[in-house]
């Protein structure tokens, strides 16, 4: 086994030397991030907005094309809410009605 240092080529490495190598350069960039332990929950499509509001499927498209037009990322059929935007506006747009 070849001791790895700065000057050591790559061509002169074993696999399990290669492995480890990368194994540690990843290890120390990714312990400076900040990883998500958990993805941000979407609601998809119009029954998605049913269940988070509680309404019918025609209130939810109403809503989806006013209100919460900025929480709402349509590509195509597909309709993405974001829960957390989509509440904020909601409660925005109810307390300045108020």
């Amino acid at each position: 086994m070849i001791p790895i240092k700065d000057e050591t080529r790559l061509i002169d490495l074993t696999i399990g030397e290669l492995k480890s190598v990368l194994s540690n350069i990843i290890r120390d960039t990714m312990s400076g991030c900040d990883v998500k332990d958990k993805e941000q929950d979407y609601v998809y499509g119009l029954k998605g907005i049913c269940q988070l509001f509680g309404c019918s499927k025609n209130t939810a498209a109403k809503l989806k094309d006013g209100i919460l037009k900025k929480a709402v990322y349509q590509d195509g059929r597909r309709i993405l809410t974001d829960p957390v935007m989509a509440r904020k506006l909601f409660n925005n747009y109810y307390s300045k009605k108020n």
